[in-house]
């Protein structure tokens, strides 16, 4: 797929598709701090769950993978949901 367009319907298509994030703000804005948040929960949880498992002498390598994807993946989904739920009101 080429993201370079030349011709005006081309751009005028393209442009289309992102309707929703140029006339509201808002929605664009609950994306951004929910990926924001996820970055920062996701970051913290890495380190937290390797020295846990380090303290109880496992190997963090093995384990904290599975750990780690499945907490940032929770915890991401949660934070869009809740934000997406408190803005409802000015998303409407």
């Amino acid at each position: 797929m080429c993201w370079i367009t030349t011709s005006r319907h081309d751009q005028e298509k393209d442009h289309s598709a992102f309707w929703i994030w140029r006339e509201n703000a808002i929605l664009a804005l609950v994306v951004a701090v929910a990926i924001v948040g996820s970055t920062l929960v996701a970051g913290l949880a890495g380190v937290l769950i390797t020295l846990a498992l380090k303290s109880l002498r496992l190997d963090p390598a093995l384990a904290s993978g599975v750990i780690l994807t499945t907490f940032t993946d929770v915890c991401g989904i949660l934070l869009l949901f809740g934000l997406s739920l408190i803005f409802l009101p000015v998303l409407l």
